[in-house]
């Protein structure tokens, strides 16, 4: 099988994909930024990532799941989660 895909004039290296999509999530990247330096929508990358087989991370990336998302992502390296009182926990 092929890692390879064209859609619409376009070839994705889904090995390449997979790479750099594994590194951006460790180094704690926001799902939408990686979704941009992919040259991907967040929807077509989690499409993209399902179609590679990779379930996985491509729930990073369900639009509809949102909430999964670890709560410090804000890329200041801060825990942006908030007491009942607009304060840092």
């Amino acid at each position: 099988m092929s890692t390879t895909t064209t859609t619409k004039a376009r070839r994705i290296d889904y090995a390449a994909l997979i790479e750099d999509v594994e590194w951006l999530i460790e180094t704690r990247e926001h799902p939408a930024m990686i979704a941009a330096r992919t040259g991907f929508t967040t929807p077509a990358l989690h499409q993209a990532l399902r179609r590679a087989g990779r379930r996985d991370l491509a729930t990073y990336f369900n639009v509809e799941q949102r909430a999964t998302y670890p709560r410090e992502h804000n890329n200041t390296g801060r825990d942006t989660r908030t007491t009942t009182r607009g304060t840092a926990a």
